[in-house]
């Protein structure tokens, strides 16, 4: 076996234990496993990635001189964040917010703190699994929106939007999917009067369509594609 055959199945043993997969160390397991999970040759075209983040909070201290302020957090599904504190007064936010975009983070939250302000940073694009990948495990992703909006879906699909929500988040042009069917806690969270759950069916979905972790809810996933309306359908079965 070479290098690239070992490095490969690890990053798949990776992203299946992240899904709650039980991963045999059977060898004839292991190969089974690569073979049905195996990442599929593709052209990758511009940022596709989100820099280090070692490497970016080693960076932004030394350029901005926020050595004892800044540092990294850990979200839901092992998601890394950069957290950073600035004094109310700090001048250079925009050019702070222009660098970190550029290495592949954006800002999704800011509060204040007595004379500080902290920063969240997420990754733009952290680690994802392809559709035919999730597919091995479960054949549905869930979706859920308000009622007045479920019309115009089952038209016109589902469409990645950028918004800020009622908990302080502030979202790429993203839409947000649950691996499980959401209970009604999550319904309320994702949204707050009249929740409908959406049941997305993979095995109408471009087998290549990337499907982030979430970084605040466990076992949830993003992506920036579109979802086609013969993919969704209502979960007759809510909460």
């Amino acid at each position: 076996m070479n290098n690239r055959y070992f490095s490969e199945l690890k990053e798949i043993l990776s992203l299946m234990k992240r899904i709650g997969e039980n991963v045999s160390e059977d060898t004839y397991h292991l190969d089974m496993v690569f073979e049905n999970y195996r990442l599929p040759v593709i052209i990758q075209e511009g940022l596709i990635k989100s820099y280090d983040v070692d490497s970016v909070i080693a960076f932004i201290s030394k350029a901005f001189g926020l050595k004892n302020n800044i540092y990294k957090g850990i979200g839901q599904n092992n998601c890394e964040k950069i957290i950073i504190q600035i004094p109310k007064d700090f001048d250079n936010k925009n050019k702070l917010d222009y660098y970190l975009n550029k290495y592949g983070w954006f800002l999704s939250r800011e509060d204040e703190e007595n004379e500080y302000i902290k920063l969240n940073y997420e990754k733009k694009y952290d680690e994802f699994m392809y559709s035919f990948q999730i597919k091995m495990s479960t054949q549905y992703l869930y979706h859920v929106t308000d009622e007045k909006n479920v019309d115009n879906i089952l038209k016109k699909g589902l469409k990645p939007k950028s918004k800020t929500n009622s908990d302080g988040y502030m979202n790429n042009e993203r839409v947000y999917l649950y691996l499980n069917e959401p209970d009604k806690t999550e319904m309320l969270i994702s949204v707050s009067k009249n929740p409908i759950t959406l049941r997305i069916n993979l095995d109408k979905m471009n087998k290549t369509t990337k499907f982030y972790f979430d970084p605040r809810i466990e076992n949830a996933f993003y992506t920036y594609e579109p979802i086609p309306n013969s993919a969704i359908e209502i979960l007759k079965n809510t909460h």
